[in-house]
């Protein structure tokens, strides 16, 4: 219970309903909170928007201008004013073209459902869009436009670990690049440590990862050119 988590931790009941509260954040925001580029404060008043898009939308601007807690609170009544006179068709619309997207990938309509997605990447739909297309080039082997998507992913703080991986895969099984593998690895590694300092611990990503790290640098040792795709 949280008055059990409370005296363990040595705080009080509502400090530690706060900090619990933060885990509702997006993955984004968490990783901003452990990198320190978003204070519990900011993260807080983020909170009083109830779209996640919006969220992510006022810590980028809150690391950007620098911010207060009292501004970010403003900024957070205003993008909420903005967004309720946003004209719903323009919502409708964006959750259709995400559905019409999903509908003809699963037809075999690959360009057009990327066609799809793609315009939805400035959208509040977009973190979901990216993360279908990314899987959908992954699939169709379109490996240029995935690697694409997935470096997009990490600029914009999205999808936790899952582009990191999936770029260590790319480099170490189709561009044999061990070196670059490596670093994608421990990169995936780091976040996986920031999350846990959050609750959100998996032992056995860990342990995959550590795995694919100490495979990659026994073949690193072996060769300097790496030409090995098994």
């Amino acid at each position: 219970t949280q008055e059990e988590t409370a005296a363990r931790v040595g705080k009080s009941r509502p400090a530690v309903t706060n900090s619990m509260r933060l885990l509702s954040l997006p993955e984004a925001l968490q990783e901003m909170l452990v990198e320190g580029s978003l204070s519990p404060g900011h993260a807080r008043a983020i909170l009083s928007l109830k779209s996640e898009a919006l969220q992510v939308t006022a810590a980028q601007k809150v690391k950007a201008l620098h911010l207060s807690v009292r501004q970010t609170e403003t900024l957070c009544k205003n993008l909420e004013k903005q967004a309720l006179e946003e004209e719903p068709e323009q919502i409708a619309f964006s959750e259709d073209l995400l559905g019409v997207g999903k509908t003809l990938e699963k037809g075999g309509y690959t360009q057009e459902a990327a066609h799809c997605y793609q315009m939805l990447d400035e959208t509040r739909m977009g973190a979901g869009a990216r993360d279908k297309l990314s899987a959908l080039y992954k699939r169709e082997k379109d490996w240029d436009e995935a690697v694409g998507v997935y470096e997009q992913m990490i600029r914009r703080g999205e999808g936790g670990t899952k582009p990191y991986i999936e770029l260590a895969k790319y480099y170490e099984h189709q561009a044999t690049d061990a070196r670059r593998a490596l670093t994608y690895t421990r990169a995936a590694l780091g976040r996986l440590e920031e999350l846990s300092l959050l609750g959100r611990f998996d032992p056995r990503q860990v342990q995959e990862l550590q795995k694919r790290e100490a495979r990659l640098l026994q073949k690193i040792r072996k060769s300097p050119v790496f030409t090995d795709k098994a």
